[in-house]
């Protein structure tokens, strides 16, 4: 595919480098809400390219601290499903007890620094 400009539109980047992509653009490069896009910084300009079904492998990982990370195949759901067949987590009154103590005693020193 060659380089040639077929539409262009500028926009402005707003906090966290958020811009938004021109509805004409979004209905050309086939994008709609939820699409993965690859950002590529070249020399002097930043590409956009649509992650088509070729490249459904590459939505499936993202980043941290340079660090790749592959999504969980599992939905929400499904998680939960298997995490209940290995065994049921319970939550007992004495856990309740626990947590109700805990908040109290830092109740009590945040008021006691509050008087400081």
């Amino acid at each position: 595919m060659n380089n040639q400009t077929i539409t262009e539109n500028i926009v402005k980047m707003m906090d966290r480098g958020l811009i938004v992509i021109p509805q004409e653009i979004r209905k050309k490069g086939g994008l709609s809400k939820g699409s993965y896009l690859r950002v590529i910084l070249r020399t002097d300009e930043i590409v956009l390219k649509p992650l088509n079904n070729e490249n459904q492998q590459e939505k499936d990982v993202y980043y941290f601290q340079g660090i790749p990370i592959k999504k969980s195949p599992y939905t929400k759901e499904q998680k939960i499903k298997i995490l209940s067949q290995i065994g049921k987590i319970s939550w007992t009154k004495n856990d309740d007890l626990f947590l109700k103590k805990g908040r109290k005693k830092i109740e009590k020193r945040l008021k006691k620094y509050n008087q400081l």
